[in-house]
Formats: structure tokens, sequence, C-alpha cells
């Protein structure tokens, strides 16, 4: 007939399931600016808000090649939410050359989330359901928090970690709606990956959005483990793809317009950006900058207008592209370099054989090795086949952008392009 009671402090924690309230519009602060050529995808992007307030959680890819935009679409669509309550937390998954660390961006997301409340609410809410997650998150819990461990998150058992991660993110979406957003996915970590997808499959209502932008690389090991993850998801309708296309030539004709004038976008410099950036947004923009730099679009009175003619404007190959080529290049091996660059020696467009044959390469391998470049680096891509007068047929290729072409050209030393042209 012993009696207890307790002697903590008791706070009263929504429930899961009553803490979200049914159909709750998302509000959309149409004054913010959309990028060009994205408004469908932010609207896309707040019908999985108003999904995710209504408490059915949503995960959301967004996809493209390096500078499509991805970043910038996340951030437009951030500035245009005008929702009360709403905590937004930001993680940023990186290139590690060692072992990544186990849940990094999203550790660094919930702490950002946890930080914007001064109460310490949030802080309150993992102390008491997932306080092995608070012990992880510098500065988040004042004094009477747990001190962070010398350990790593893996230290304890990984399905408690993964569970303790997952509790938290739904615990805290009960008190305010979440949206987290986890940058460049394709470096992620296994243990990131399998939480996000924990956290998609929960079967409870729970007012959360994950956004992850990634773009598609295969030399990776995560890589294929991400792709089995983004398929997994959608079989299940739990997560989407929104994968962003390239500007088509009104696109581009726009953004002249809105940074130059009417008078360029209708003369023709439009059509040149569309062509020589292949409607990649951050190429379109180095181009535009390097016109500008150099006087060849120039303020004259009233209006922007060109100094020199369209038939003789040199693209050339902007600093800011030329690092994010060095940068794609320099990851391939030496043999896959050496037939980009004997590519580019024969054109923008090029045939497997003609290419192939500069290095020596057997016709039959070289195409092959050039399919096999097309689906793994989106430098090259495959546009057909050429008939030889021999009888044989070869894979036509092209490069994806002139100034992958270009960029690649002119880094080859001028000795060996003078051997590349003979052979």
């Amino acid at each position: 007939r012993h009696g207890y009671r307790l002697v903590v402090p008791v706070v009263v924690v929504p429930d899961l399931q009553s803490a979200v309230p049914p159909g709750t519009p998302a509000v959309w602060d149409n004054e913010v600016s959309t990028p060009i050529g994205r408004h469908q995808e932010i609207i896309t992007l707040h019908r999985a808000l108003e999904r995710s307030l209504g408490g059915e959680r949503q995960l959301v890819f967004v996809t493209g090649e390096v500078g499509a935009g991805k970043t910038t679409l996340v951030d437009a669509f951030l500035r245009s939410l005008d929702v009360p309550g709403l905590c937004i937390g930001h993680g940023q998954c990186i290139d590690q050359g060692g072992a990544a660390e186990p849940y990094m961006p999203m550790l660094q997301a919930l702490g950002n989330v946890c930080r914007q409340q001064a109460d310490d609410r949030l802080a309150g809410v993992l102390r008491r359901h997932a306080p092995t997650v608070l012990a992880h998150l510098p500065g988040v819990g004042g004094d009477d928090g747990p001190r962070r461990p010398s350990t790593d998150p893996l230290a304890a058992p990984r399905g408690d970690m993964l569970r303790s991660m997952a509790e938290a993110i739904d615990r805290i979406s009960a008190v305010v709606p979440l949206v987290l957003v986890v940058e460049d996915l394709h470096w992620s970590d296994r243990a990131t990956l399998d939480l996000l997808a924990a956290v998609a499959r929960r079967r409870d209502p729970a007012r959360v959005l994950l956004l992850g932008t990634l773009r598609p690389i295969r030399d990776r090991e995560s890589a294929a483990v991400l792709v089995e993850t983004v398929e997994a998801l959608r079989r299940v309708r739990r997560g989407f793809e929104l994968p962003l296309r390239s500007l088509n030539e009104a696109d581009v004709c726009q953004y002249v317009e809105q940074r130059f004038s009417a008078f360029l976008a209708q003369g023709g410099l439009g059509k040149f950006l569309h062509r020589h950036s292949a409607g990649n947004p951050l190429f379109m923009v180095a181009l535009a900058d390097h016109f500008e730099a150099h006087g060849w679009v120039a303020r004259a009175h009233d209006r922007f207008d060109l100094t020199v003619g369209l038939d003789v404007l040199e693209p050339g190959v902007p600093a800011t592209v030329e690092r994010i080529v060095d940068l794609q290049i320099g990851a391939l091996t030496p043999d896959d370099r050496a037939l980009l660059q004997a590519a580019s020696v024969a054109g923008t467009a090029f045939s497997a054989r003609e290419a192939g044959a500069a290095l020596g390469e057997d016709p039959a391998q070289a195409g092959i090795e050039f399919t096999r470049l097309a689906r793994d680096t989106k430098i090259v891509r495959r546009v057909g086949e050429t008939a030889w007068p021999d009888g044989s047929v070869s894979g036509q290729f092209e490069f994806v952008h002139a100034l992958f072409q270009r960029s690649i050209y002119a880094g080859i030393p001028p000795a060996r392009r003078g051997w590349l042209h003979q052979q």
C-alpha cells in the first residue's frame, strides 16, 4: 500500500492527432517575384505545403543539373510564405573527403528551428520525447539541457537514433508547422536518406514539408541509395520529384527584357543567349554578366543597346561557367577526360567514330563509352546515329551546352590540341 507521486514539472504536449487542423490553407504572398520560367513549380510547392498543413506529410525532391536554379526556386518559395507560426529549418549536405557525419544536415535544420523559438518550447518537447537528439543540438535547451556528448549520433544503436530523430520531427510539428530544407542531397550520408524515408513513411498526421535539392550524379554510392529512396517513396505516394526543365527561348527573352530592354529581347539577344546557354539559368546569367562587363551591352541614353553586332558577338567562357566545368571534368577519370577533349576538337556536335579515331579507339567501343558518358555525366547527350560510307553506323552526340565544348577545348594544351586536330 505504498503511494507514489510525480515530482517533476508537468507540461501538457498537444496530441499529434489533435494538433493538426484539417484543411489549413497556405497563404501565398503574391508580391514576391517568381523566378522566370518557374511559376508552375512555385504553385506545385504551395500545394505540397497546403497538404502538409492539413497533416499530410510531404517530401519533395527538387532536381536539376548544375545551374538549373534549384536553390533559387526554393528560396523564392520560402520568401513567398506567409503562414502564422511556420518554422523553417535549413540543412546543407557537403562533399566530405572522409566519412560523412550521420544526420548532420537534419540536425542542422532542427537546430535552426529550435533557435527560432525564444521561449524554448521546442527544446522542452525534445527534452521529454527525444533527449538523444537534443544532446546533439549545441546552443539549444538552455543551461539545464543535456550537454553535447563527445560521441557521434551513431554511438547509439542505429535504429534507436533513427527513431529518435523521426519522433523529434513529428513532436515538433505537433507544436509548430515545419518546413525542413536539405540542400545538395546528392552528397548526403546514408543515415540522412534513411531518416527522410522514415519520416515520409510514418502514418501519423504531421505538419511537415521536407524539401531536398539534388542533381543527378551516379558516380557515388549514396547516389544509388538516393535513387532507390526517391523511387520507393514515389511508389507509395509519400514523396515526389520536381524536375527543373531548361528555360525555353521565351523565358530567356523575358529575362533579357527585364534585365536590359524589350528592344534587345526582340532584337535577337534573347535568342542568342538561349542558343549559347541551352536554357541553363546560371549560364544565361553568367553570359549576360560577361557581355555587360565587356561593354558589348551598354546603356545608351534611356535604354540598353548592343555596341557590337550579334554576328561578331563572342560568347567566350565566363569564369563562373569555367569553374563549374572544371569541377565536373576534374571528377572524371583520365580516359574519360581524354575522350571529351577529342570530342571538343571535333566540335559541339560529333560522332563517336570521329572522336574515338583521334585517340585510336575502336568505333564500337567509343560508342559504348560516349553512351556511358551521356548517361552518367550530363556533359554530352546522344542525338541520333550517323551512317558512314563503309556501311557502318556510329552514334551521334553533342555537348549539352556549347559552353562545355568551348571550356574543355580551351583547356587542352596547344601541342596536344594540334595533334588531335591532325588525327
